[in-house]
């Protein structure tokens, strides 16, 4: 199936990335979003991703998305690719709105970005290395209950 979607940021999708599961995903392409303002190109930060998934439906994908924090404009604009307009669904999103729980930075996006940005698998790291890389990033420490 193919899908598009905007999201805020490059690293929306970085992070959407580690959380969905490798086997659904056969290909993916980001393209930046250019606006032209007075006869003016202008690159903004906002992107728009072309994925190939399998196994998963739409519904599927908003709920794999709502596990990254601040996923709202992935989740409004995500759509079958012919289908695909760029326009947010405000009423599909406000529907469902486990979906939008994540609005704070939750353990599974602290380990995206780890992994984002260090390249190691925080499997593969103590909690000590992890709490450190954490404190460097104004996060605070993460607790293991």
């Amino acid at each position: 199936m193919l899908v598009k979607f905007r999201a805020e940021c490059q690293i929306d999708v970085d992070r959407l990335l580690v959380v969905l599961p490798k086997t659904c995903l056969m290909s993916y392409k980001v393209n930046p979003s250019i606006v032209i303002y007075k006869g003016k190109t202008i690159l903004v930060p906002d992107v728009e991703c072309t994925m190939d998934v399998v196994y998963l439906t739409l519904s599927d994908l908003k709920d794999i998305m709502a596990h990254v924090a601040d996923s709202h404009v992935m989740q409004q604009t995500l759509t079958l690719e012919p289908d695909f307009t760029g326009v947010r669904d405000y009423e599909d999103y406000y529907n469902h709105k486990e979906r939008h729980l994540f609005l704070h930075r939750s353990l599974i996006e602290l380990m995206a970005d780890y992994m984002i940005q260090t390249g190691i698998s925080p499997k593969s790291t103590t909690l000590e290395e992890f709490n450190k890389w954490s404190i460097l990033q104004t996060l605070g420490p993460v607790e293991i209950i």
